[in-house]
């Protein structure tokens, strides 16, 4: 029952007009994290996020994004990674939004330089037109051993022109 409830609550949640239902292409976010580098039960650490997206083939639902991430690492140095990832969202016109996503990159760290796979899963909150706040948790795998994973929490800035707007609006 309280399953049925929580679906309940968060789909009405969701279906909850955003503040402006114009979409911008472009997104910048900025995220603090917790990591743990390989995939053991305790948290290694503080980590961050820098991401950079973009709506693919003008689909709000689609965005594409290049990101660098880092964070605190079980030995003696932390870890960071270049990636490039696809996110899916579930509703782009609704002031919550939860978004899956994937992607890979390049990983640096005291036991491997080398190529990683990730997954994410996430809630995006829409402040206003331009400003959201977002949790995700990602889930990555390198070299045969889990990790990086990476809780965060951020902000994220939308820009450009946004769809159907006009052309004085930046």
């Amino acid at each position: 029952m309280r399953i049925f409830t929580g679906t309940l609550f968060f789909a009405a949640l969701s279906a909850m007009p955003a503040h402006a239902q114009s979409q911008r292409p472009w997104a910048v976010t900025l995220e603090g994290a917790v990591s743990d580098l390989h995939g053991k039960t305790a948290v290694d650490g503080p980590g961050a996020a820098l991401r950079l997206s973009r709506k693919l083939m003008n689909r709000d639902w689609m965005r594409g994004e290049v990101a660098l991430t880092g964070g605190s690492a079980d030995e003696n140095r932390g870890f960071g990674t270049v990636e490039a990832g696809v996110e899916f969202r579930w509703c782009t016109a609704c002031r919550f939004t939860p978004f899956i996503g994937g992607g890979g990159g390049w990983l640096t760290e005291s036991h491997w330089d080398g190529g990683m796979l990730r997954a994410n899963v996430g809630v995006e909150a829409r402040v206003s037109d331009r400003l959201s706040a977002r949790f995700m948790a990602q889930a990555g795998t390198h070299d045969g051993v889990r990790g990086p994973h990476l809780a965060t929490l951020g902000l994220t800035w939308h820009f450009g022109r946004a769809s159907g707007a006009p052309s004085d609006q930046q």
